[in-house]
């Protein structure tokens, strides 16, 4: 390429060039005999490609999510009331009406599905609420529920961000263990993930079905506490008796709702409040009638275009729930325990048919284990 040597002045101020007055020299390449083309050439670019969406959720992947959601609450729960067994022993609740307490237990064993004595004292009963939640045996126990949460776990980590994976092996661990319930942190665990499913997933329709196990879980907690404390079964010969304040507001404790109750109410305990606030109050996080309106809000974010009539009746099935629980008179179930067990009984027959449905519409891929049909 031909060149040369070019003196020039570094300021650019000055036309006459010298190297005695400070210019310096600087290498010249002839790149070209002619003019030469000035325009700015830019780089090829490719041509803009669609925003793709994923692909839908397919049928297995959404029933490994769906049951995560339950066995993740079912799971939470359980470790909550067995937190409560100690000190229901020794806390007033006992002193004040031992019958409250003693029909915890009792709904706690049966729960794990455990044999209920009813001649067991409290603390027999507290004995036998620890063997069962280890009790593999038992369908409803504690350490049944962590093996099947892992086992969905195990499913679905591919689709999960790395940090579950360390939730996962020590759950592992904890479930391995006579008495998971005894390891202090379990219940940390458990939260930890509950937050990871709400924060670091897509909000796609994998997420409303996880979404959607939850919530039905929590529901079902919600009306089997309320049935067993508000509603025990009545001594022979005797009739169901409204409940009392007291009671209400055990219910009230492990529901989770009795501190936004006394914020809200001023610690006024009257059974029409205390029901209203617990089934029909649209803003009580632990009440029924929220957990009914996310189930709605989930269930028609889901494709409709599967089986239209089918998942029609879906939703409608959600909107009864959520009816029910905005539409009930909290005074009539306060005075009339019949009505009262109707409703729960009620709500009950609506979560498992929802279920069923559910299950049919979108969990196609195979036949449903017999342990998955619980609702």
């Amino acid at each position: 390429m031909p060149g040369g040597l070019t003196r020039f002045d570094p300021t650019g101020a000055d036309a006459i060039v010298s190297l005695q007055r400070g210019s310096a020299t600087k290498d010249t390449w002839v790149l070209s005999a002619g003019p030469t083309d000035d325009s700015v050439v830019l780089a090829p670019t490719e041509e803009p490609t669609a925003f793709q969406r994923p692909e839908s959720t397919p049928s297995r992947l959404a029933d490994n999510l769906y049951w995560l959601g339950r066995y993740l609450e079912r799971s939470t729960q359980m470790v909550r009331l067995l937190d409560q067994v100690d000190p229901i022993l020794r806390d007033e609740i006992s002193k004040i009406d031992p019958a409250v307490a003693r029909d915890f237990l009792r709904a706690l064993l049966h729960r794990q599905q455990g044999s209920v004595d009813e001649e067991a004292s409290p603390a027999e009963l507290a004995t036998a609420i620890r063997v069962a939640a280890g009790n593999r045996e038992h369908a409803g126990s504690l350490s049944t529920g962590l093996d099947q949460l892992i086992r969905v776990l195990d499913q679905v980590k591919v689709n999960l961000p790395p940090d579950f994976w360390k939730i996962l092996r020590r759950l592992r661990v904890i479930a391995s263990l006579d008495s998971p319930h005894a390891e202090p942190d379990l219940g940390q665990q458990l939260a930890s993930l509950e937050a990871l499913t709400n924060e670091t997933l897509a909000h796609d329709t994998g997420w409303h079905f996880l979404n959607l196990g939850r919530r039905i879980e929590r529901a079902r907690h919600i009306v089997f506490l309320a049935d067993e404390l508000l509603l025990p079964d009545p001594t022979e010969g005797e009739s169901l008796a409204a409940p009392s304040e007291f009671r209400l507001q055990t219910l009230l404790h492990f529901t989770d709702s009795l501190f936004i109750y006394r914020t809200l109410y001023r610690s006024v305990y009257q059974p029409a409040s205390i029901l209203a606030w617990l089934i029909g109050a649209p803003e009580n996080p632990r009440g029924l009638r929220f957990q009914a309106d996310r189930i709605a809000e989930h269930v028609a974010a889901l494709p409709g275009d599967l089986a239209p009539r089918a998942v029609s009746a879906l939703r409608a099935t959600a909107f009864r729930l959520a009816s029910s629980a905005k539409l009930i008179d909290p005074s009539a179930l306060a005075d009339d325990p019949a009505q009262a067990q109707d409703f729960f009984a009620g709500s009950e027959s609506i979560l498992t048919e929802f279920n069923d449905r559910l299950t049919q519409i979108y969990f196609s891929h195979s036949d449903v284990p017999e342990s998955r049909r619980e609702a």
